[in-house]
């Protein structure tokens, strides 16, 4: 709950769009295209996130998102890229 509270303090989330979701026994896998706005930066920043469910009794009991980090904080202007 901490994380997720300090995730949208920090971003609005502006398009999630899922490209591909699929699911076998209590496990669910969804790829979006995702769009927010850094709220302290002013900049928009866009990833592709895969999502992962754990579903038992009708209720998600596990949730696991994965994203590009590096990616997003080199959007938002908070990581700089060094030329080789």
């Amino acid at each position: 709950k901490e994380y997720t509270a300090l995730l949208f303090s920090r971003y609005s989330f502006v398009r999630f769009e899922p490209r591909a979701i699929t699911a076998k026994d209590d496990q669910i896998w969804g790829l979006f295209e995702v769009e927010a706005l850094h709220r302290t930066s002013g900049k928009y920043v866009s990833s592709d996130i895969a999502i992962r469910w754990t579903v038992r009794d009708g209720k998600i009991i596990e949730h696991q998102g994965l994203f590009d980090t590096a990616s997003v904080l080199m959007q938002q202007g908070e990581l700089a890229v060094v030329a080789a």
